[in-house]
């Protein structure tokens, strides 16, 4: 599994908004796109606090995301206030059942969780072996992918604003998650505090989303 944060909203647009709200853009010392100055970050953090998100929402993240399975693809897109673009099976699957033998799609384009019992690889290995034969056999994709297995890769481009995406991470970081989506979500959370630490370090601080002892 990568992610890799393709863009991201300056961190002020959070700040104008509030500012907008209280009438008060005049007190605001943001001398960078993104990087606060004590000023709004005393006010971010008192937002933050208090649980006034809304003005979360005018920072956008989009992400690449890619060697994920299809499990995890069916929880992530139940958090609906996102948009999502996903690999289309039916102009990839035909192509990688053509160029590869069964134990390189195994290997390079399924999901193995840790550990598992032989079982589990000798089982996926048939539906491997069906899936190349019917494709031989003339099967179009659309049908084909009916028998996919929940382990099989895809790749999705995520676009999610601030406000989402902790509230994505609140329940995604928690140990009682999808061992995968636990993954996914430390990912996403080291991208975005890359762009914007001084945010996501006042929502570890006033929400724990983040923080390692609350998990």
């Amino acid at each position: 599994m990568q992610v890799n944060l393709v863009s991201a909203t300056p961190l002020r647009n959070i700040i104008l908004a509030a500012r907008t709200s209280h009438d008060s853009r005049a007190k605001s010392d943001t001398p960078h796109n993104n990087l606060l100055g004590p000023t709004d970050t005393a006010l971010l953090r008192r937002l933050i606090k208090l649980g006034h998100d809304s003005v979360l929402e005018h920072v956008v993240y989009t992400f690449d995301i890619t060697g994920i399975s299809r499990a995890l693809l069916q929880e992530l897109v139940r958090h609906r206030i996102a948009s999502y673009t996903v690999q289309s099976t039916r102009y990839t699957l035909g192509k990688i059942l053509s160029e590869y033998t069964e134990e390189e799609i195994i290997s390079n384009f399924c999901i193995i969780p840790q550990n598992e019992h032989n079982i589990f690889v000798e089982e996926l290995s048939k539906i491997i072996h069906a899936l190349k034969l019917l494709y031989m056999l003339g099967l179009e994709n659309d049908k084909l992918k009916y028998l996919l297995p929940e382990c099989w890769k895809t790749n999705v481009v995520m676009t999610v604003n601030a406000r989402e995406l902790m509230h994505i991470l609140e329940l995604r970081l928690s140990s009682k998650a999808l061992w995968e989506f636990q993954e996914l979500a430390r990912l996403l959370l080291e991208e975005v505090k890359q762009v914007h630490p001084q945010l996501w370090e006042l929502i570890r601080q006033e929400r724990g989303i983040g923080d390692e002892s609350n998990g």
